[in-house]
């Protein structure tokens, strides 16, 4: 089911006698909103509420989180109705909880190119709690005043029509079964002095981690902790507008078939699915578990898009040194690589089989020459496949020409006398270690 997001664009924000929204400017009662905070939580003693726009000759410091208003408007959870949403408006939250530290924001100046939320119309909460919490009761104070000041402030534009309205369908059914079905690894927390992040409803320490619906960042069901500056680590206003999960329900049943999101706070955890993605790889050619070639990302994608257009004539050029090489290293010694009946040979690699491969291949380095091992380790011998019971010495063949095989240089751009001089080089050095 949808979820739609319905979007008021905020371009000012300024002091009035109430809340409310016209004409892309949000006024807020300054004293208003700080009696609503003290009252709501009888661990705030005391709220000042200042607010700061774009361009303004102003620092914000001791930055813990920063939100983005957000108000359901209709339904319940991510599968169902609507949320009004003030974009380009935030909440920043403000106060000293494990001493003078933390995020800075600036709004003007060399810095503001630096500080995210600079371009934003802010409205800054500095929090003053009572005497005798313990530093968690303190963030757990601050946080929550964060999310009703942004609850409080989306509100004066519930009846306003929005600017934009979208719709954010996803099923974690697959909609498509010739497309490849993937999952996001969410990593909430990278690093923060409370380490206190909550996924709906729960802190983060705890039940993770878990498959969730993608769409839960974006009714606030990911929520950052305090002592989470605004500059470097993961804001509340992040997870609600994380661009590559846009991008991913964006894709979904046209490019692939989004499964769901993985939320986790366990780097283990988180590092080996990134393995997953990458072939099972504990690092290049070890294959720990038999995992998928998934890393392809979006800005990869256009690229090729492009390059794309240029592949019959790159591989004819690679086709071209392939001959050359084969004409050069003739009588060398050295296994050149052959096409067999009518398949044509496109040379994604040139490799060569020598006997002494380890020394000519540490020889051309020397000589600046870089060449590559395709592949060092038999797929029988990995990790990934123990399961299948073989050791070494059962497949002698791949075995052996996994010692012997060589990758030099292959590209569409080479030059002949490019060409030529890793020949000579070759030829060389095979003869030396022979």
């Amino acid at each position: 089911m949808a979820l739609e997001i319905q979007r008021l664009n905020v371009r000012k924000v300024i002091a009035g006698a109430q809340a409310d929204f016209a004409a892309g400017s949000l006024q807020v009662c300054t004293e208003e909103l700080a009696r609503t905070l003290s009252a709501a939580d009888e661990r705030v003693r005391q709220v000042n509420v200042d607010l700061a726009s774009a361009g303004d000759s102003t620092r914000i410091v001791c930055v813990k989180d920063v939100v983005e208003p957000r108000l359901r408007i209709s339904g319940g959870g991510p599968d169902a109705g609507a949320i009004r949403v003030l974009s380009g408006a935030a909440v920043v939250t403000c106060g000293p909880i494990v001493g003078y530290q933390e995020g800075i924001i600036d709004m003007s100046g060399p810095g503001a190119g630096y500080t995210p939320f600079s371009d934003k119309q802010l409205v800054v909460l500095n929090i003053e709690v009572v005497d005798g919490l313990s530093q968690h009761e303190h963030e757990e104070t601050v946080r929550q005043a964060g999310l009703r000041a942004a609850e409080y402030l989306a509100g004066a534009g519930s009846k306003v029509r929005p600017d934009e309205t979208e719709s954010v369908d996803w099923s974690d059914a697959p909609l498509d079964d010739q497309l490849p079905r993937i999952a996001y690894v969410y990593m909430v927390l990278s690093q923060g002095l409370l380490h206190d992040t909550y996924v709906l409803g729960e802190n983060a320490r705890q039940g993770l981690p878990r498959l969730v619906d993608p769409r839960i960042g974006m009714i606030g069901e990911i929520v950052s902790g305090n002592c989470v500056s605004a500059c470097d680590k993961n804001t509340t206003y992040f997870h609600q507008n994380n661009p590559v999960i846009a991008e991913l329900l964006r894709g979904h049943g046209r490019q692939w078939n989004l499964a769901g999101m993985v939320v986790t706070n366990d780097e283990a955890y988180a590092q080996k699915i990134r393995m997953l993605r990458d072939w099972g790889q504990t690092q290049k050619y070890h294959h720990d578990y038999k995992g998928f070639n998934y890393r392809m990302e979006g800005i990869q994608g256009a690229i090729l898009r492009v390059k794309l257009r240029h592949l019959d004539a790159w591989t004819e050029a690679r086709r071209q040194h392939a001959a050359h090489y084969n004409e050069l290293l003739t009588g060398s010694g050295v296994q050149t690589p052959g096409e067999v009946g009518d398949v044509r040979h496109v040379y994604h690699v040139y490799a060569v089989r020598l006997a002494q491969r380890d020394a000519v291949q540490e020889a051309l380095q020397a000589r600046q020459i870089q060449t590559g091992i395709h592949y060092p380790i038999p797929v029988h011998l990995q990790k990934a496949y123990r399961d299948f019971g073989y050791t070494e010495g059962d497949f002698p063949v791949t075995e052996r020409a996994a010692r012997e095989l060589l990758s030099l240089p292959m590209f569409a751009e080479l030059k002949r006398q490019q060409v030529a001089e890793v020949c000579d080089a070759v030829r060389a050095e095979y003869a030396r270690a022979a």
